[in-house]
């Protein structure tokens, strides 16, 4: 990823929840999108004398297969999780009036074309919907078997703190056979093929997974210096080279430390939504795993002592009048895939938020309202210049579609 900031440029998912692109062709987005095609075409092979196949070529069928649809069938569709706990404000720039909307398409709606979304340590396919909407789909795998789990649960954690931050995500369960005969219509290469034959798990013929709303803008690295927790424990005014996003940062690292997510930090997981846009939380799927210690997540929050006003009061409204393992379980009961997560995770979350609230109570304690402060400081002269916690939160992403809701 080094020197690569455009993630669609590099191939790399972009999931994310506005509104869906223009529609996208079997072999990939749109040449005006900017974004490289998600497969590699197979290259024509000449029929060997006898007529047979040569080895290696992947058979294609002549004509596209039919579209793939839920194999749930549920009566209802999935029910938006709902923020409960006291808030000053929206944080993020995903409007969650549009979830539902897109949790209906992610959900239900037929799939009429699936592309494999080349790179990264994990299978992911890029798919289309019948009304033109677009999506990330990442199945259960071998070795990565909770990490569609932790998608979706992610999703609600982040809906039920009023973060903001993360596209909208349903289970879904899709028919083995046919997303394999429409990764071969997309002339999938048969490496690739080989990979999605040898790691997806599939049940009595059906693969679960997690359905994640596409953003067709280009995701950007928002990643903060190496030292950006510097200082962040004592009353210090902040430098401005930290002091312009660390707000967004913080939300990240409490994010993070409550669904004991370890991978934000491998590289090119800090991503703003365009040049120079809003933070989004992107790739979960390392959420929730019993088996990552959470040691580094908690070294990395200890040096962190600035918060944003409304992050504290939904920790503490959680911790007190609203548990948020209640809520979260509660919450994912409406998923098609539920029951999502078992009863220890969601137990996890409780004691990883309470680890949280006691370690913003020390911070209080340690610095009073400059917890909650983002002044910066002039490197000249040490005066105060602003207040990023006092300044508006940026508005609602606007749907580039006017006749679809913003997710």
């Amino acid at each position: 990823m080094a020197g690569c900031l455009s993630i669609q440029a590099c191939d790399r998912d972009t999931a994310s929840t506005s509104a869906p692109s223009p529609v996208v062709s079997a072999s990939g987005p749109s040449a005006a999108s900017g974004a490289v095609s998600a497969a590699a075409p197979v290259a024509a092979s000449a029929a060997t004398p006898s007529g047979s196949v040569p080895s290696g070529a992947v058979e294609e069928p002549t004509a596209p297969p039919p579209p793939l649809r839920d194999e749930r069938r549920h009566a209802d569709a999935p029910k938006p999780p709902q923020a409960v706990a006291p808030h000053t404000g929206w944080s993020g720039p995903i409007a969650p009036e549009g979830d539902a909307a897109w949790l209906a398409r992610l959900a239900r709606s037929p799939v009429v074309a699936v592309v494999a979304n080349a790179g990264g340590s994990s299978i992911t396919l890029r798919v289309r919907f019948e009304d033109g909407g677009r999506a990330l789909f990442k199945p259960e795998q071998k070795k990565w078997r909770a990490g569609f789990r932790g998608e979706i649960a992610a999703y609600h954690v982040d809906r039920l703190l009023g973060f903001g931050r993360v596209a909208v995500v349903s289970g879904r369960a899709l028919d083995g056979k046919l997303l394999r005969a429409h990764l071969t219509y997309a002339k999938t290469d048969a490496a690739w093929l080989t990979r999605f034959d040898d790691e997806v798990v599939i049940h009595d013929g059906i693969v679960h997974g997690a359905m994640i709303a596409w953003h067709p803008r280009p995701l950007f690295s928002a990643a903060p210096p190496a030292d950006f927790t510097e200082g962040l424990r004592s009353t210090a005014l902040l430098r401005p080279a930290v002091a312009e996003r660390l707000a967004e940062w913080s939300d990240m690292l409490v994010f993070d430390q409550l669904i004991n997510n370890t991978d934000r930090w491998s590289g090119g997981n800090v991503l703003s939504l365009g040049r120079g846009g809003p933070l989004i939380f992107l790739d979960q799927a390392a959420a929730f795993n019993p088996w990552r210690p959470g040691a580094p997540l908690e070294r990395r929050l200890a040096g962190l002592c600035r918060f944003r006003r409304a992050t504290v009061n939904a920790i503490r409204g959680h911790r007190q009048s609203a548990p948020l393992t209640r809520a979260l379980e509660d919450s994912l009961s409406h998923d098609p895939l539920a029951p999502v997560l078992s009863s220890k995770s969601i137990a996890g979350l409780g004691e990883r938020l309470e680890q949280v609230a006691e370690h913003m109570d020390g911070c209080e304690q340690a610095l009073g309202l400059v917890m909650t402060s983002f002044a910066v400081g002039d490197a000249t002269d040490g005066g105060a210049v602003t207040s990023a916690d006092a300044a508006a939160p940026p508005p609602p992403l606007e749907d580039a579609a006017p006749d679809r809701a913003h997710p």
